[in-house]
């Protein structure tokens, strides 16, 4: 009797076997015509997308400038701006005074000679020395900072901005007199 039961397992075993291949094989052609549709549809959108792009060319080419320009800055919304603030001797410099302006004419030589020294303001509230203002030019370093905010002051009509440094995510207020 168990010999009857394992034979009938092995026939049915040998039916499934044979029903895999045809499954395989339609599910095969299935994909193969659901990959030419989407083939096709995405040579259609390519064609259109390209007479599009001709068509927008085109307008922009023959649009009034000055209304494009004015429809751009209405409609531009609020772009994350990079601005760069100022580094020197490892300190972020958030203002300066000039201290000294001192531009003469050498009488015997004609040649024009400057004395200038500025007063650096620090973020952490320090103040510098009188520095010749060569030397500062040529000795700060540019931070790169994203603005998070304009801040205004309405009784003075004075701009400052909330930055963010890239490079290490402190948050810094400075006047716009001071960036870039």
């Amino acid at each position: 009797m168990s010999e009857k039961k394992t034979s009938v397992k092995v026939v049915e075993e040998k039916k499934i076997v044979e029903k895999v291949p045809v499954a395989i094989k339609s599910e095969e052609s299935n994909l193969r015509s659901i990959v030419e549709e989407q083939s096709d549809f995405l040579k259609k959108m390519k064609k259109e997308m390209t007479v599009l792009k001709e068509d927008n060319e085109l307008l922009k080419s023959i649009a009034d400038k000055k209304r494009l320009a004015r429809y751009n800055a209405q409609h531009q919304g609020s772009l994350p701006t990079h601005i760069n603030i100022r580094e020197y001797n490892g300190k972020i410099v958030v203002g300066w005074k000039t201290m000294k302006n001192v531009c003469e004419q050498n009488p015997r030589t004609g040649v024009w000679m400057e004395d200038q020294t500025v007063q650096l303001i620090f973020a952490d509230g320090e103040q510098s020395n009188e520095i010749p203002y060569r030397s500062w030019v040529l000795g700060f370093k540019k931070i790169k900072c994203v603005r998070l905010g304009v801040i205004k002051d309405e009784e003075t009509s004075s701009i400052a901005f909330k930055l963010k440094r890239l490079d290490n995510g402190e948050i810094y207020t400075i006047a716009d007199t001071f960036i870039n």
